[in-house]
């Protein structure tokens, strides 16, 4: 059913299902509709899915996916739209577009939450209405082929091939070569367009993601890793030290003041991101299905930050020396955050339980100087 028409001076609020029942049952929310302020309609439209996140939701038809807030907690926080998150994900649109980063880096990008929908009610500054509209670059079949990187490092159905196991195991036959050269193509591909642009996007610009499984998206339509693509608008991390510069590419920013953190927190958080949960999950992924054991690719890594770590200066040259010779790296500890109760996205600097991991960078290597050498020089250019 399609959307009625509406009356002058009547919107459409759209709320996720959950979202609905709980609003219904807020006095504030009783109180309106008793009024007529708000009349409820129940369900109309098309169909949407739920995206790697419940509260977002997408459909093939539409060009916005919409992330609502949902009384529910996940992992460890209860899934809000703050009234500061909003303003964020529009500020962050700007910025990241001002700093020219898209133009230079096409294989990363961004999905944008340039605009949000809430209802204004006395008493507080959320209603538990306020809902984000996230560009969809995926509808009408443009998607085919994007996955979540969550669901490429998931576990099996018993019997079942993994969905990297599928893929790499299709290239090897298309191609006539074996799971292990596949394998170390396809990772060198995903290094240069998910974890390389991020690293620099910090050390030039200090703009650090919450980049972990389910926030990253890999274009695999032609079997290799061809784009990145990152969501969130609550996973931006600004660095204290380029504040003054990114307040004067983007005035917008200094009305988000705690998006800014001192580098040495953000050292911590990137690091468990975009390399304990994201990165360490997919070279996780290969040893587990026997495509190529982790070691090899723990080198092809290490060669990579080498190479890296040449050409950076700003705040990922520590970032990348703390993965290269740390005995241990932070990670963050999601039932540890849970069992003490912290939710945190209200607490104070938005800060988790995090504990500490041996670092499996520091193994010895696992195949010869030579080889190494060569795949380093691969990993500075692309493979065609």
């Amino acid at each position: 059913m399609g959307a009625p028409s509406l009356p002058a001076g009547r919107v459409l609020v759209p709320t996720h299902p959950l979202q609905a029942q709980w609003l219904l049952s807020q006095p504030s929310v009783v109180e309106a509709i008793a009024r007529g302020l708000i009349e409820p309609l129940g369900s109309l439209g098309p169909m949407f899915t739920a995206t790697s996140s419940v509260r977002t939701l997408y459909c093939e038809e539409a060009d916005w996916m919409f992330k609502f807030s949902i009384p529910v907690k996940v992992t460890n926080s209860l899934r809000i739209n703050k009234a500061h998150e909003l303003r964020a994900g529009m500020v962050m649109v700007r910025l990241i577009e001002r700093t020219g980063f898209l133009e230079v880096e096409p294989r990363f990008r961004f999905l944008q939450d340039p605009a949000y929908l809430t209802v204004r009610l006395p008493g507080g500054c959320e209603s538990g209405f306020e809902m984000i509209l996230r560009e969809n670059p995926f509808s009408r079949g443009r998607g085919r082929g994007v996955i979540c990187v969550a669901t490429l490092t998931q576990d099996p159905l018993e019997g079942r091939l993994s969905r990297l196991h599928g893929l790499i195991e299709g290239l090897a036959l298309n191609e006539g070569r074996s799971l292990a050269a596949v394998s170390r193509d396809w990772f060198c591909h995903y290094l240069r367009c998910a974890i390389e642009p991020a690293l620099r996007l910090y050390d030039e610009h200090g703009i650090a993601l919450e980049a972990h499984q389910q926030n990253s998206l890999l274009d695999l339509s032609a079997g290799y890793p061809s784009c990145y693509y990152y969501r969130d608008n609550q996973g931006f991390y600004l660095s204290q030290a380029h504040r003054a510069a990114l307040e004067a590419l983007c005035p917008g920013v200094a009305e988000s003041p705690e998006l800014f953190y001192q580098d040495a927190m953000i050292r911590d958080r990137f690091c468990y991101y975009l390399v304990a949960n994201q990165l360490f999950s997919v070279i996780a992924r290969f040893g587990q299905d026997g495509l190529l054991e982790e070691r090899v690719l723990l080198d092809l890594l290490r060669c990579a930050l080498e190479g890296w770590r040449e050409n950076f200066a700003g705040p990922a040259l520590p970032l990348v020396t703390l993965l290269l010779e740390e005995e241990s790296l932070p990670y963050k500890g999601n039932l540890l955050t849970r069992v003490h109760d912290v939710d945190e996205l209200n607490a104070e600097l938005e800060m988790a339980v995090y504990t500490r991991i041996p670092n499996p960078l520091l193994a010895a290597p696992a195949v010869g100087a030579e080889v190494l050498r060569e795949a380093a020089r691969e990993l500075r250019h692309d493979v065609a």
